[in-house]
């Protein structure tokens, strides 16, 4: 059986001029097995790499208001290599997905005793794959935006919450996905939006 590996890691502190900076990551890594018995068609762990790493930098210009820039990216790949994992006559295989996102946000206070937070954020993950040497041509990919707004009035004893979400989606690569012959391709690209309003009280 393959040997496996885990290791994490944080960093953080206040740097000049209230600026603060946040690093993190992690990496778990598996050896592929050497594991296969063609008469009960029992197969093995491929290899399996997983990856991240994110850093976030914070920004206090004045008291009660903070903005925040964060980054990251992960990747996870899996590898079967013939004779190991997989029968010795089934092809090398490797997948690998990857997910990148950013998020640009602010919470402050506003008026008296208000608190407005926002935040911009976006993810995109791609997957790819190869056999026998040869990548795939079907490569989709998503990439989801989305921007929240929160306003949170003091009303006495209680608290109101006004909210607003603004979210667009989209897929592409996927033309070439479970095609059929004799029947039209799927779209390339799909998009699709939407905008949500919330009110909340406590």
């Amino acid at each position: 059986y393959g040997d496996a590996r885990q290791g994490e890691f944080w960093l953080g502190g206040p740097l000049a001029g209230g600026l603060s900076l946040q690093l993190w990551g992690g990496l778990s890594d598996r050896s592929e097995d050497r594991v296969y018995y063609p008469v009960s068609m029992t197969i093995g762990s491929p290899d399996q790499r997983n990856s991240s790493f994110g850093a976030k930098l914070g920004f206090s210009p004045w008291e009660g208001q903070q903005f925040a820039l964060e980054a990251g990216r992960g990747e996870l790949r899996r590898e079967a290599t013939p004779g190991r994992s997989v029968a010795d006559s089934d092809p090398l295989t490797r997948n690998e997905q990857q997910r990148q996102y950013w998020v640009l946000s602010h919470s402050g206070r506003v008026l008296d005793g208000a608190r407005w937070r926002s935040a911009l954020h976006q993810e995109r993950g791609e997957q790819l794959n190869w056999s026998a040497g040869q990548r795939s041509t079907v490569e989709p990919r998503v990439t989801n935006t989305v921007f929240d707004s929160l306003l949170t009035l003091p009303l006495n004893a209680h608290s109101l919450t006004v909210g607003a979400q603004w979210q667009r989606n989209a897929l592409e690569g996927v033309s070439q996905e479970a095609a059929v012959k004799g029947h039209p391709l799927s779209p390339d690209r799909i998009r699709e939006g939407d905008v949500i309003l919330g009110l909340a009280s406590s």
